[in-house]
């Protein structure tokens, strides 16, 4: 009966078949769990993104193929920097890579290689600090793209459109430039994520307006540009406005539709811009700058007989700048020599007769004063450039017109200037200022110009047997000409 009963007890059974079997033995013998042949890993998904999870399980099975149940398993992976694993098989992707995932269970390994993909774009944020702008105006909107997990994302392209250009445009840096009054969406979109952003363009509300510089003074004849400068009430700078500008003076200071301001007389006048119903005033006073010389330009040192000459008398301050609007008064020596016509500040001369004439202009008390030589063919010219310098066009000093006994003269042979063997005589058929084939020299008939003849600083005249030089409307004389001049 004793025995009967613990076989009922439950889970004896087993062990009192086996005493049975053996004879009647009343020591009970266990029975090991077989041994794990295999252990294998399968992935929910082999390709992730990172910041997702996936899971891993392991199949563990012994030599016959039967699964084992109630194994423990331990889980690791190649590179925690890729991939990571918990405890019960669930794989966290960190970075893009490639990771294996292994089961470990008595010893056995199994694995599975996980890739993990960069995070992928998953919303798209858009602000501006501008949504409100006017026709011409621009802004720029801010696009922050971040992944499934929130994490912002760089370095992704992102695609921009207007949902009707005719009111906005936007560029491909996500610059939004307003064109006509209305309301569109700016959108933009990368990879899996798209953002949309409202923008209203209205015309734009003048709420100041002002001109700058404020209050400028300037020298009578000079000019200078204003600029309108209009505000909104929330002090954003309008831009492209129309502006429509007057002077309370036209006879002080005028003024352009671009709004450049000019000294007309001494005085003050209010310049005035008016744009979106707002008006901004400036005061310009318009001083007189005393005059520091007077310079002509150009200045014909020497005439043919009969050819005009043109000269213009300029005043100018003491920084060497001119002033317009002053009054020349022009004076002339020798009228039989010299004709003249004067107006404002140009006069035109004509050579009348073979001679030297002095042209002066004055302007509020300073002078300039230039001799003219008049060349006639009948009239003797070695008197009026005796003594000259010769020059040549690269500023080399070669000598001047004067007796064969001085060391200097281009006509002493034994002389630095004359000496037909010196490289810097005119008279050196082989150098570089007296060869008929050289550009510096007067004996070139194809030449240019030519070296030129200088009196008290001033070029007079062309040595060159070219005569078609017109180099500063000087005279040319030929050098084989003058020869024959007997110079003091």
């Amino acid at each position: 009966m004793n025995n009967v009963r613990w076989l009922r007890r439950p889970g004896m059974a087993l062990i009192a078949l086996i005493m049975s079997a053996c004879g009647g033995d009343n020591t009970p013998t266990i029975v090991p769990p077989p041994p794990v042949a295999t252990v294998s890993v399968e992935l929910a998904s082999t390709r992730v993104e990172a910041g997702t999870t996936t899971t891993a399980s392991a199949m563990v099975r012994d030599a016959g193929g039967q699964v084992l149940a109630g194994r423990t398993v331990v889980w690791s992976s190649s590179d925690v920097s890729v991939a990571t694993v918990s405890e019960v098989g669930v794989v966290t992707a960190i970075a893009s890579g490639l990771a294996t995932i292994t089961a470990t269970t008595d010893g056995v390994i199994g694995s599975a290689a996980v890739t993990v993909l960069p995070p992928v774009v998953s919303t798209v944020s858009l602000t501006t600090d501008r949504a409100y702008l006017s026709p011409g105006m621009s802004t720029t909107i801010m696009a922050v793209l971040r992944d499934a997990r929130g994490g912002v994302l760089g370095g992704r392209g992102i695609l921009w459109a207007s949902r009707n250009p005719g009111v906005a445009t936007v560029t491909a840096a996500g610059v939004v430039n307003g064109v006509t009054p209305g309301t569109t969406y700016i959108a933009a979109a990368s990879e899996r994520g798209s953002g949309l952003i409202r923008v209203t363009v209205s015309l734009p509300i003048v709420a100041a307006l002002a001109v700058v510089p404020g209050n400028p003074t300037l020298a009578l004849g000079r000019s200078a540009s204003l600029a309108a400068v209009a505000t909104t009430t929330a002090d954003e700078v309008l831009r492209d406005l129309v502006v429509a500008w007057s002077t309370s003076d036209p006879a002080v200071a005028t003024i352009s539709a671009e709004g450049v301001v000019a000294a007309v007389a001494p005085g003050t006048a209010t310049i005035s811009a008016a744009a979106g119903g707002v008006t901004g005033e400036a005061m310009v006073t318009v001083s007189t700058v005393a005059v520091a010389s007077v310079t002509f330009e150009p200045v014909p040192a020497s005439l043919w007989l009969g050819v005009v000459g043109l000269l213009v008398a300029t005043p100018r301050d003491a920084g060497g700048n001119p002033l317009l609007g002053r009054v020349v008064t022009w004076a002339f020596t020798e009228p039989t020599v010299l004709n003249s016509y004067m107006y404002a500040d140009t006069a035109l001369v004509t050579g009348l007769m073979g001679g030297t004439a002095t042209v002066t202009a004055t302007v509020e008390g300073k002078s300039v004063s230039r001799e003219i030589l008049v060349v006639d063919t009948q009239w003797d010219i070695c008197s009026q450039i005796a003594g000259a310098s010769v020059v040549a066009s690269d500023e080399t000093y070669l000598g001047r017109l004067t007796n064969r006994r001085d060391p200097q003269s281009i006509y002493n042979e034994s002389g630095e200037y004359g000496s037909p063997y010196n490289p810097f005589s005119i008279a050196n058929r082989h150098g570089p200022y007296g060869s008929p084939h050289s550009p510096e020299s007067p004996w070139n008939i194809f030449a240019r110009t030519g070296p030129r003849l200088v009196k008290n600083g001033i070029p007079i005249a062309v040595l060159s047997v070219n005569e078609d030089i017109n180099f500063n409307r000087l005279v040319t004389f030929s050098p084989g000409n003058l020869a024959g001049c007997k110079f003091p």
